[in-house]
């Protein structure tokens, strides 16, 4: 999977330190990314209709990442079962 930086900045920004990546799949759409609201360090994700604003465990971008695809993962693997159990 590949994930885009959508990052945005403001123009006195000197470092551009990347802080959202989208991940588009099959209609789907990710976005890992740091919130105003939230810790400085804390990590994102949301994407409907599942996820919004949804803390994730992980530190570093890389890993946050990962970790947005496996959530993904099992709620696919939910919907999938509850379709069979159906």
């Amino acid at each position: 999977m590949k994930w885009k930086d959508i990052s945005s900045h403001s123009q006195g920004d000197k470092e551009r330190v990347p802080n959202a990546w989208q991940l588009d799949c099959v209609g789907i759409r990710l976005r890992v990314h740091r919130h105003i609201y939230h810790e400085p360090t804390d990590w994102l994700l949301s994407g409907a209709p599942w996820f919004d604003k949804h803390k994730l465990a992980s530190l570093g971008a890389e890993d946050a990442m990962r970790e947005a695809e496996q959530s993904l993962l099992k709620k696919i693997a939910a919907v999938n079962a509850a379709l069979h159990d159906a």
